[in-house]
């Protein structure tokens, strides 16, 4: 019974304090990093739950409702070739899926006049027989883009390629780089200084148009921007979490970490009278070898996003950058890199993207947050379920674009 009404020393009520702290920390931080894939905390059910693309995708099909319903093509606002973007949409056929008009409808909905005839789009229906893609023919999709690209229009041998690619390219790998590498001359070809080319399964936020071209005015301003390949507006965030490349900088932030709680502790000794009877023994040994791993270890767990995040505006992302659902390309660095894509004839797109960068020691940069969704989870390659209960594509996923606030990004766009 005594031992029960000793008075506890002052080491345990100090430890048991912080640790009722630290747990309260922990719950704080679990509600703070639920949409963190690179965190222990990550919550898949409440990470990717739809909100705002599922607003936007709504605002998109009312926009191209409206084409189909009431409008002609004089009373439509198109590009021109004086409009400062050509963007280009490649879309093929796809089973059970609709993705493509959201795509043009977010594309357009919510742009001034000004700012849709500062636009040229483009799209290109890929299948061999056009009239197999269910938006062939409608007639809000003549209204939507300004140029609607068929192969049966092009030349005969490029019908035959095509062709030839439906029949006899088992991996995918190689009809998807020819279409994307069609698509991009043409939108070379027109001229414009500036070439966004978009998957025909991503949403724009509103105002994407108005926060792109304010990035790229940055862009401009960098020097030499000759060495910029492009900007990206879509990044998969699942893969920018711990990356194990880079282990040793994590291990030297360890290291920071307990070396300036020591210094602290030195530093303590040497200034505060009496401070012996403070930093005893035990109390610097807590300090270095509990209560600071404890600190690290919560620093980890609460994953890379949550406590170093990218900056908003641009980024500089020349690792780790994924997928290709949304570039903007500068005019200058396209036949290079079209000679590349021809050149290698096969592969995925963002891989040898990504490569090529490489190689010629081009930065590349994104935008934060990205202003497209990637939404689709009807792959025309073939994907496997790889995390969460989620197929590969299910998973390209930028977690902060379900976070925009529909009404903030209205006012912000007046």
């Amino acid at each position: 019974m005594q031992f029960w009404l000793r008075r506890p020393s002052p080491h345990l009520v100090a430890f048991l304090a912080f640790f009722v702290w630290y747990l309260l920390l922990v719950h704080d931080v679990r509600n703070w990093s639920h949409r963190d894939p690179s965190s222990a905390f990550f919550d898949p059910e409440r990470a990717f739950e739809r909100k705002y693309s599922l607003e936007r995708e709504a605002e998109a099909e009312s926009y191209v409702a409206r084409l189909d319903g009431s409008y002609s093509q004089q009373s439509v606002v198109k590009g021109s070739a004086e409009s400062s973007f050509c963007i280009g949409v490649p879309t093929i056929q796809r089973d059970g899926a609709r993705y493509f008009r959201r795509t043009l409808g977010s594309v357009l909905a919510g742009l001034t006049p000004a700012e849709r005839k500062d636009i040229y789009l483009v799209s290109l229906i890929a299948n061999s027989d056009p009239t197999m893609h269910v938006a062939f023919g409608e007639h809000w999709l003549s209204l939507a883009a300004d140029e609607v690209l068929t192969y049966p229009n092009a030349s005969e041998g490029v019908l035959e390629r095509v062709k030839s690619l439906e029949t006899f390219d088992p991996k995918f790998d190689r009809k998807p780089l020819f279409d994307y590498t069609y698509l991009l001359r043409h939108c070379y070809n027109h001229g414009a200084p500036w070439i966004v080319m978009l998957e025909d399964d991503v949403i724009g936020a509103e105002g994407w148009y108005y926060r792109t071209k304010q990035a790229l005015g940055t862009l401009e301003g960098l020097r030499p921007f000759n060495s910029t390949l492009y900007l990206r507006l879509f990044y998969n965030e699942r893969i920018l979490g711990w990356n194990s490349e880079e282990w040793p900088t994590y291990f030297m932030r360890v290291l920071m970490a307990e070396a300036i709680v020591f210094a602290a502790i030195m530093l303590g000794l040497f200034f505060i009278p009496n401070a012996t009877a403070i930093f005893d023994p035990t109390t610097v040994f807590t300090l270095l070898f509990v209560v600071t791993p404890m600190f690290i270890v919560l620093y980890f767990a609460a994953g890379r996003r949550t406590v170093s995040p990218l900056a908003y505006g641009l980024n500089r992302m020349d690792a780790y950058g994924c997928c290709s659902q949304a570039f903007v390309f500068p005019r200058q660095q396209l036949p290079e890199l079209m000679a590349y894509y021809e050149s290698a004839g096969s592969g995925k797109m963002d891989q040898l993207t990504e490569k090529y960068a490489d190689e010629h020691s081009l930065a590349r940069w994104a935008l934060t947050p990205s202003v497209f969704a990637h939404v689709g989870s009807t792959s025309s390659k073939q994907t496997s379920v790889s995390r969460w209960g989620r197929s590969n594509t299910e998973n390209i996923w930028n977690f902060a674009f379900e976070t925009f606030d529909r009404e903030k990004l209205k006012d912000e766009h007046m």
